[in-house]
């Protein structure tokens, strides 16, 4: 039926970063209690339908909608609403897109700073270097939960002198690196980081 893999999706979604449950998208595999007939009844059905059909990469947009709202429930309307400004602004309509162009921006300015060593990971004041670049909004978050993925552990409880909020950090991260684990191909990045930050070492 058109318009159910967004309308089931946004409801997974919806319950995935709702702190107060258990939910858990990538273990249910994005199933939730909806339905086609759900869909049937909801007077949002035809919205569901028309912007589903406008979207490229339907999770990749749903990622980003999510990070633009902090990670907060989204409404219908504020849903359709996003779509519209994605479809017209919105230059990186594939997550391949965006990692040639704004993830190596990212490792470019990493290697300036740190001269492709491991000082990215070491902690100077709170949290790793990586980590506050990414609070002071120099590399994005792609760039860090990417690194912690597949080259180092960044978000685990020894890794920041911040005992308060490290830990709901961590908690947080976890609900978003899959996400970026799955949007993003493993041995591209790989390549990339080799090749943009690490090629900077000593030899």
């Amino acid at each position: 039926m058109k318009g159910f893999v967004l309308y089931e999706l946004h409801t997974a979604l919806n319950l995935h970063f709702n702190n107060k449950n258990n939910y858990d998208f990538f273990l249910y595999h994005g199933k939730t209690r909806v339905n086609e007939d759900t869909l049937k009844k909801s007077p949002f059905r035809w919205q569901y339908a028309g912007v589903e059909s406008k979207l490229e990469h339907v999770l990749w947009f749903m990622y980003n909608a999510y990070k633009e709202n902090e990670w907060a429930y989204i409404p219908p309307k504020s849903l359709f609403f996003k779509v519209r400004n994605w479809i017209k602004n919105n230059k990186f309509q594939h997550p391949d897109d965006y990692l040639k162009v704004i993830v190596q921006n990212d490792l470019i300015w990493l290697r300036q700073q740190y001269q492709g060593s491991t000082k990215l990971f070491e902690v100077n004041h709170l949290y790793p270097n990586l980590y506050e670049d990414y609070k002071n909004s120099c590399i994005t978050l792609e760039t860090v939960l990417l690194i912690d993925t597949h080259i180092k552990s960044l978000f685990t409880e020894d890794t920041s002198r911040d005992i308060v909020s490290w830990p709901l950090i961590i908690k947080q991260m976890e609900k978003i690196q899959p996400f970026v684990e799955q949007l993003f191909d493993r041995s591209s990045f790989e390549e990339l980081f080799s090749k943009v930050y690490l090629s900077s070492e000593d030899k």
